[in-house]
């Protein structure tokens, strides 16, 4: 006799339909939730990742990222600074997890509000806070032009002095982005040699 999840119209039934986990339809069938993702991937059904099954669909508790990240940020008027509230990085820009991983609070806002992905491009702040979310101060920038917009202002013995003063320990990242008047990113890439080799 064929086993059930053989059947794709079963398969997707429980899976799509249901919302059954792997796991779940591996015990109905007595296998292996890989051997369920298998004839899942088979039939060209769309998998739920680790990520989506534990926080996505099948959580009574789900909410939408957009939901999420709007309620951590504080709108200052139309023209100012919107400040992210939620976690921060050691570089000092917000974050949140979204899309199965930790991103950028910046980058998440600017994807919220022109419907795209970054792919091989960077956001801007135009008013040099890291902790803004206001779309209108962001820009989307290709990682050469950011590169560029930075480096044309720091001399090279001002590179040198900055890596000299991280390595002491006595300066973060972020005192010598305001010593230095640039960001924290540039700052970084300095540090780790991504700049200015």
């Amino acid at each position: 006799m064929e086993k059930l999840y053989k059947n794709k119209e079963w398969l997707y039934q429980k899976y799509i339909s249901e919302k059954k986990t792997t796991r779940e339809i591996g015990e109905t069938c007595d296998c292996s939730h890989q051997n369920i993702r298998y004839w899942l991937n088979k039939y060209n059904i769309k998998t739920r990742n680790h990520s989506e099954a534990q926080v996505g669909e099948l959580n009574q508790n789900y909410r939408p990222l957009e939901e999420r990240f709007w309620e951590k940020v504080d709108k200052n008027g139309p023209n100012g600074c919107w400040l992210w509230t939620g976690c921060h990085n050691e570089v000092g820009y917000g974050i949140i997890n979204a899309h199965n991983k930790s991103m950028g609070s910046h980058i998440i806002s600017w994807e919220l509000c022109h419907d795209e992905e970054l792919h091989e491009c960077v956001v801007h702040h135009t008013c040099k806070n890291p902790f803004c979310c206001n779309p209108a101060h962001l820009v989307k920038m290709t990682i050469k032009e950011h590169l560029r917009l930075h480096n044309g202002k720091l001399k090279k013995w001002q590179v040198l002095e900055i890596r000299a003063k991280y390595a002491i320990g006595k300066y973060t990242q972020k005192q010598l982005a305001k010593e230095y008047n640039v960001s924290l990113s540039t700052i970084n890439h300095i540090i780790k040699n991504r700049t200015w080799n």
